[in-house]
């Protein structure tokens, strides 16, 4: 008996027929020289993003966040696709809640309230993550609870005037995008600022953000020259 061994072993067998070796069917290849591919393969492997993030005032934070969720957030608004924008936006405030207090519930409006002054801009956490169900999933302001009556819908405007707020004429509320990315971009710097007020979070930050697919450290292979 082999301790710790497999459930399924291994076997191997070769076909005998006659005592002889039995082969059913071949297969020739190439040889290495008449490949199709002759240039090498390179594979950039990003550095892991402790040591990458890592300065002598400590951990950056705050590039960490912009490189992984508002670096292709910013690129959609300075080119005009705003709604594009937004939905990553609200994808990026889902990430921050998942990292700030794991996989639970009403984490993402408890993010807003406890890091972010929303109220000036006209809308409240609750107004936001319906329109968070809606838009970044069916592109449109309509979840459930706004088509029940339940959460007024709201919508965004453009614009760098603090005197003009578009108006409806029913329940619909709208948003200055300006502000709201402003009111993010805030929450985050309170929120950096509590690692350092609460450094018992950082250990809890580390592990979840391991799990974090990122952009900037994907590994790349390609043929070089």
């Amino acid at each position: 008996m082999i301790e710790n061994a497999f459930k399924e072993l291994l076997f191997v067998a070769t076909l005998l027929d006659n005592k002889s070796i039995r082969i059913d069917e071949t297969i020739e290849t190439l040889p290495i020289k008449d490949m199709l591919f002759k240039k090498p393969i390179i594979e950039e492997i990003p550095e892991y993003y402790l040591t990458a993030y890592h300065t002598e005032e400590g951990f950056d934070f705050s590039n960490l966040l912009n490189d992984d969720f508002l670096k292709a957030s910013k690129l959609l608004y300075q080119n005009g696709l705003y709604v594009s924008a937004l939905k990553l936006l609200l994808s990026a405030i889902d990430s921050f809640a998942f990292l700030e207090y794991g996989d639970s519930q009403n984490i993402f409006k408890k993010w807003i309230d406890i890091y972010c002054t929303i109220d000036p801009i006209g809308i409240n956490s609750d107004e936001l993550w319906e329109y968070r169900n809606s838009l970044p999933h069916m592109t449109n302001n309509k979840s459930r609870k706004v088509l029940n009556n339940l959460v007024a819908p709201i919508s965004f405007y453009v614009t760098s005037r603090n005197d003009f707020i578009p108006t409806s004429g029913g329940n619909l509320k709208y948003f200055n995008l300006i502000k709201l990315i402003q009111v993010i971009t805030n929450g985050i710097v309170v929120w950096i600022d509590s690692f350092d007020k609460n450094p018992e979070k950082i250990e809890l930050f580390f592990k979840r953000y391991d799990l974090i697919i990122s952009d900037v450290r994907y590994s790349k292979t390609y043929f070089g020259d």
